[in-house]
């Protein structure tokens, strides 16, 4: 008889404890719209799908990653921050002359770019995600620049995002027939997301970022501002 109570109210714990993980999730996917399918990892909706790795935690928005962020975090806090998660089973660290790889328990990488003894930027791997939906997140981006891959018949964006620390890349297919240009729209699949120092405009976000590789002209990269969805002028 006792182990019997004792099952059900385990049982009941568990069905309370189902219930507040579905009331936050649904809590927190009204806060981003409405009309979203909540999963474990993803928000998706008729217009937009992104991934919950660019929400980050309440007290660790992005470009906070785990209590590190670009730009203000220096190697050695890192390093430590990373060794503590290590020591409590979430994953595995590789430290490489410029990168520290972050493997989680699903195999997961993230990639820190070190440079001067200091994180400058965060890679964090996504699925299932629409620039609309970044766009949803964090509003439009304040410029891109667009790449032409003739021999693949594929253009790429770098899309910058000044006061949010954020770059993603999307990949769209050229069409030329008819001198019809390439164009953005809002189904894009973003296949790359960076974390890096907020800044306070475009011009100041390209010049820093770029600042930080040694072997790339600036003058040479051509960058466009940010008017909406359509035609880009691809050279």
């Amino acid at each position: 008889m006792k182990k019997s109570a004792n099952k059900k109210r385990a049982s009941l714990i568990e069905g309370f404890q189902y219930l507040i993980f579905g009331s936050l999730l649904l809590g927190a996917c009204s806060f981003y719209g409405t009309s979203l399918t909540p999963t474990a990892t993803h928000v998706t909706s008729n217009d937009f799908s992104f991934d919950l790795a660019l929400v980050g935690e309440e007290d660790c928005r992005p470009p906070c990653w785990n209590e590190i962020i670009p730009g203000i975090t220096n190697l050695e806090e890192a390093t430590r921050r990373l060794h503590q998660m290590e020591n409590s089973g979430e994953g595995n660290l590789t430290d490489y002359p410029v990168d520290l790889v972050w493997r989680n328990n699903i195999g997961t990488n993230y990639s820190l770019h070190v440079k001067d003894e200091s994180i400058v930027w965060i890679d964090i791997p996504i699925t299932e995600t629409t620039l609309a939906g970044v766009i949803h997140l964090f509003g439009e981006p304040s410029g891109y620049k667009a790449i032409g891959e003739a021999d693949s018949g594929l253009f790429r964006l770098e899309m910058y995002f000044p006061s949010d620390g954020l770059i993603i890349t999307v990949w769209g297919e050229m069409r030329r027939l008819n001198s019809i240009e390439p164009d953005i729209s809002p189904e894009m699949e973003v296949t790359g997301v960076r974390f890096i120092a907020p800044a306070p405009d475009f011009n100041t976000m390209v010049t820093e970022y770029y600042s930080l590789f040694d072997e790339v002209d600036f003058s040479s990269l051509d960058f466009y501002p940010w008017e909406g969805f359509g035609e880009i002028p691809l050279e």
